[in-house]
């Protein structure tokens, strides 16, 4: 999400609608930077976990990425989103 528009909910509108049409208990996987803490949180709203790390992903600072997995497995928790 464009920084301007953050904290609009957008991303977690996106989210929703990426569930709600690719299916609930379909697996996902994404990378996130390790300073990106909002977006960490948001992730871990929807039942995403962390599953380790890619060091130096991103070729702009070399800042490692957390490996996030959203699995039926994960979603079988309640609470949250999903």
């Amino acid at each position: 999400v464009d920084p301007a528009s953050r904290r609009r909910g957008i991303a977690r509108g996106l989210l929703q609608e990426m569930l709600d049409r690719a299916g609930r208990n379909e697996p996902y996987t994404l990378e996130v930077r390790t300073s990106n803490a909002p977006a960490i949180t948001l992730y871990e709203q929807f039942r995403f976990h962390s599953a380790g790390t890619r060091p130096r992903y991103y070729r702009d600072t070399g800042e490692d990425a957390v490996i996030m997995w959203r699995t039926a497995e994960t979603t079988s928790t309640s609470g949250a989103p999903g």
